[in-house]
């Protein structure tokens, strides 16, 4: 009787070895794979914090010369209000000639 008992110990610590290192080896991969998506995330966010910066960028370019574009027009309705009336046929009026 006594050694099947040592042999149920025997195939049972052997058991307990195998379903060890089973466990510690989904341990390592569990580790290996939370890098990897980790060291992905961070790459992802990385690039979008520098398309978002080149975006950005251009956008305010644009805006810079829409501002631009609309002083410059501003300045030519003011040059042209602080113009003297003067006596001058008016060929633009709003009578329709078309009858």
């Amino acid at each position: 009787m006594d050694y099947k008992l040592v042999l149920v110990i025997l195939a049972v610590l052997f058991l307990l070895i195998l379903v060890y290192r089973e466990i510690m080896t989904l341990k390592d991969y569990y580790k290996v794979a939370t890098q990897k998506t980790i060291v992905g995330i961070d790459k992802n966010n990385n690039n979008m914090i520098i398309r978002m910066q080149h975006n950005m960028a251009e956008c305010v370019r644009d805006v810079k010369h829409i501002s631009n574009n609309t002083l410059q027009q501003l300045k030519k309705i003011t040059f042209i209000n602080n113009q003297p009336i003067k006596k001058i046929a008016n060929h633009y009026t709003e009578i329709d000639d078309s009858e």
